[in-house]
């Protein structure tokens, strides 16, 4: 009987705060750029897929090799100062596992003239 009430009442809990337990800041709200929120929350050594699901976008592929790309994304008008940036880089990683994770994230034009992007 008591186990019978405890499932229940579980299983009720799991219905009603689902959604909100599942719905995460940035998702399907800026779809094609990326709010500085977002940006900030995709640190160095999250999974590619992560990263893309928290900004709304996958980017667009510049360079890759060695077990490595790069994806520039664009900042949403406003996410940055606009005289400073408007887009930003992260280069990825390949493991041996077979994930892709983020290994480092710069503004500006490429890598060797990179910036804080706030």
């Amino acid at each position: 009987m008591l186990q019978g009430l405890i499932s229940a009442l579980a299983t009720a809990v799991i219905v009603c705060a689902g959604p909100v337990i599942l719905a995460s800041p940035g998702h399907a709200d800026t779809p094609g750029c990326v709010t500085k929120a977002e940006f900030q929350q995709a640190p160095k050594g999250m999974r590619i897929i992560r990263v893309h699901a928290i900004f709304d976008t996958s980017g667009r592929f510049l360079d890759g090799g060695a077990g490595g790309f790069a994806r520039r994304y664009r900042f949403c008008e406003g996410a940055a100062d606009s005289a400073r940036t408007s887009n930003f880089t992260i280069i990825y990683a390949a493991k041996r596992n077979g994930t892709t994770r983020v290994n480092t994230k710069y503004c500006g034009r490429d890598y060797y003239h990179r910036r804080s992007c706030f």
